[in-house]
């Protein structure tokens, strides 16, 4: 991790409206037989969460989570391109590193 000082006078853009977050649980259910585990598709639970800040979605992730995982985005409408999504936390596991 690094940390350093900004000048926040570099700022472009910035949204006064608070966010939308979304949140998508996966779960991979287990593999049948003959099938190995990592060729069985995984399930996404997608959720949109407004009127709350990023403590509170995570805290209602963290108790939502049971048995699977989930990725927490921040969405970002843009008028050009439509609404994109940035990553906060966690892994979005259909996702493979391409290096």
């Amino acid at each position: 991790m690094e940390v350093r000082p900004v000048d926040p006078r570099d700022e472009a853009w910035g949204l006064a409206d608070p966010p939308a977050f979304r949140v998508y649980f996966w779960r991979q259910p287990p593999a049948p037989p003959g099938i190995r585990q990592e060729e069985v598709m995984w399930h996404a639970y997608e959720y949109e969460i407004t009127g709350a800040d990023v403590a509170q979605v995570l805290a209602w992730a963290e108790a939502e989570r049971r048995d699977r995982t989930f990725t927490l985005y921040v969405c970002i409408p843009d008028g050009r391109r439509g609404l994109g999504l940035i990553q906060l936390c966690g892994v979005d596991p259909t996702q493979h590193d391409t290096d």
